[in-house]
C-alpha cells in the first residue's frame, strides 16, 4: 500500500527527532543522523550564492539528507543564480583572482 500523497508545500519540516532515527544507506548505520544548519554554496559561472539550509548529516560518513522545503530553497536559489536574478541575494564580499 502506498503512503498518502503530501503536496510539497505541506511536507513536514525535518525535526531533530526525525533525523536521529534515519538509516544511512551509504554506510549502513542506524540512528546515524544529526540535524545541523549549514551554508550550501551554489556556483554558476563566476557567481556563487550561499544558501542557509537545515539538513541531517550522518555522524559516520557525512551523507546529507534534506527535507523538501530545504531542497526547494536550493532549487529556487539555483534558478535565480542561473538567470542572473541577484535582487534577493545580499552581497557579502568580493572575490579577486591574482594574475
Amino acid at each position: 500500500m502506498l503512503p498518502p500523497f503530501i503536496p510539497d508545500d505541506q511536507a513536514p519540516e525535518m525535526t531533530a527527532e526525525m533525523a536521529a532515527h534515519l538509516h544511512c544507506f551509504i554506510c549502513g548505520n542506524d540512528d546515524a543522523y544529526a540535524l545541523r544548519v549549514t551554508q550550501e554554496p551554489l556556483t554558476d559561472g563566476k557567481n556563487t550564492v550561499l544558501v542557509t539550509i537545515k539538513a541531517a548529516f550522518c555522524r559516520f560518513c557525512g551523507e546529507r539528507v534534506m527535507d523538501l522545503r530545504n531542497n526547494h530553497r536550493l532549487d529556487v536559489a539555483r534558478g535565480q543564480l542561473a538567470r542572473g536574478e541577484f535582487d534577493d541575494f545580499t552581497p557579502v564580499g568580493t572575490t579577486y583572482q591574482a594574475s
